[in-house]
């Protein structure tokens, strides 16, 4: 909910809508957030950001997993990368320390963004929390 008034004693609450793939985390952020008018934070859109063409992240995920994850265009083939660290937790390991510290940062922003916008109320859609 956005209040209009930015009173310091007020806090801001944020929800954390957390599952597996295909578990509804989207269908629900999407009902709060209509019903709230809160703003959504969705983790999967910050991370496929992060590893386009050229970005920093882009270029470590490239040194770690070869050039044979990339498409004809020259952009990661997150289905083949999926594959790949989905059957090695050593690998999945190495994509999440290299985009984690990425991710984290770009949401404390967006939220940061928000509460200065005066939201009081933001949803947090991410497969991982913790």
């Amino acid at each position: 909910m956005k209040l209009t008034t930015h009173n310091s004693q007020l806090t801001t609450l944020v929800i954390g809508i957390t599952g597996n793939l295909a578990s509804g985390k989207s269908t629900v952020a999407g009902i709060l957030s209509k019903l709230t008018g809160a703003p959504i934070i969705d983790a999967d859109k910050i991370g496929h950001s992060l590893m386009k063409p050229g970005s920093v992240n882009f270029r470590k995920i490239i040194r770690a997993f070869g050039n044979n994850i990339l498409t004809n265009d020259d952009s990661i083939d997150r289905k083949k990368l999926g594959e790949m660290v989905f059957a090695s937790p050593a690998k999945l390991k190495k994509l999440e320390k290299i985009l984690h510290p990425a991710i984290i940062s770009e949401i404390t922003k967006h939220i940061n963004n928000y509460k200065q916008s005066g939201y009081r109320l933001i949803i947090l859609d991410a497969p991982l929390l913790i």
